[in-house]
């Protein structure tokens, strides 16, 4: 049988900070990225950070309803066995009610960066309805729950009067079938955003290796589905179970940090794909370099790095980002012999855009420009 996991404040303030921080930190890599190939920044880029304020505001909220509140913490209980009700408990019922406002605001805009991100690497136009579908519909799906959930109760203050799902208070929606609908519907999502670039990865003509390993940036985002599966389960068992459960406080914490988890983790794995320059970066920085010469001398005799004795590129047409930006269909002296590739994939972009698969009819594409 499930059972809610032992929890305590300081295990709240970690969660809260932690995570948060380190999705921070993806943030910043991101936008340094987005420098070093001195690209422009894309309304994409502004999405992440608008889902990281609020992935602040529901960290914040988070922390102040275990300070304030008792998340995380047992209720205090009169002698007869029932829930006392005061000022912690309130507080605890507040932030549960604005962090319920404040995750659709940090979840929403990550998946819809993640679905423009797409679109300025690939084009097509079945590929196209597909994520202008996607698109529309996450958007519906955020403003819908957004406003689900903001009048739960009618008026608002009645929200923090009672517990959510527990029943008996006539101005109040039955909860509960709501909450579940939200995360069954936000799996999918998650599941359907995964799958959308990898049909187009494997139309390329690159070597099956090069393949799994661009697919595997993107299956990145695996992580965020296990923890929207995460926080399905637990919504789940809230939901059937909570009826009768008087200890409301403590049985209630895991619905409040799941959704945490799930927004900082998707905000990193739509950042992870991102980063591919500050690696190229950093492997051809000379620290670097050398690091992997005094390496390569031990013992095997091998005292040239792997980057000395590759064959030169032409770095004009890297492709920004990790996996994009304007190919060069043309081959200075000493470059690799380019395997040229017709894709057939729809609509052409503008000439003038720096950033994604650029089709001009037709191209020549190195295999090797896609190697991780």
């Amino acid at each position: 049988m499930f059972t809610t996991p032992k929890q305590t404040p300081a295990e709240q303030y970690v969660l809260a900070t932690v995570l948060t921080l380190i999705a921070t930190v993806f943030v910043v890599l991101r936008f340094m990225a987005r420098r070093v190939r001195r690209n422009t920044i894309e309304l994409d880029d502004w999405l992440i950070v608008f889902a990281l304020v609020f992935t602040y505001v529901t960290a914040v909220f988070m922390i102040v309803g275990t300070a304030k509140g008792n998340q995380g913490q047992h209720m205090d209980f009169d002698i007869h066995g029932q829930p006392i009700l005061n000022d912690r408990y309130i507080w605890f019922l507040k932030m549960l009610y604005a962090g319920q406002l404040s995750q659709m605001l940090a979840i929403g805009p990550t998946k819809i960066s993640m679905l423009l991100l797409y679109r300025r690497i690939f084009r097509g136009k079945i590929f196209d309805i597909v994520t202008y579908t996607l698109i529309i519909l996450v958007s519906g799906w955020t403003v819908a729950f957004f406003f689900a959930n903001m009048f739960e109760c009618v008026p608002i203050s009645e929200s923090w009067k009672n517990a959510p799902g527990l029943g008996g208070n006539p101005h109040c929606i039955d909860a509960i079938p709501m909450y579940l609908s939200q995360v069954y519907s936000d799996v999918i999502l998650d599941a359907m955003i995964l799958v959308v670039p990898i049909p187009l990865i494997w139309k390329l003509k690159l070597p099956t290796k090069q393949k799994i390993a661009v697919s595997s940036i993107f299956l990145i985002g695996i992580l965020s589905i296990a923890a929207s599966c995460a926080k399905m389960i637990v919504f789940n068992f809230v939901g059937h179970q909570l009826e009768g459960q008087p200890d409301v406080s403590y049985f209630l914490t895991p619905i409040v940090y799941w959704p945490l988890i799930e927004a900082n983790l998707q905000i990193m794995a739509a950042c992870m794909a991102m980063l591919r320059p500050l690696f190229k970066q950093m492997a051809q920085s000379q620290w670097y370099q050398s690091l992997r010469r005094s390496f390569g001398s031990r013992g095997s005799g091998y005292t040239k790095s792997y980057d000395d004795q590759r064959t030169p590129i032409n770095d004009n047409s890297d492709l920004s980002n990790g996996y994009e930006g304007r190919l060069n269909p043309g081959l200075e002296n000493n470059t690799r012999e380019a395997n040229v590739e017709h894709l057939p994939l729809g609509k052409l972009k503008p000439a003038h855009l720096s950033d994604g698969i650029l089709v001009e009819r037709e191209f020549a594409m190195r295999s090797d420009k896609l190697e991780m």
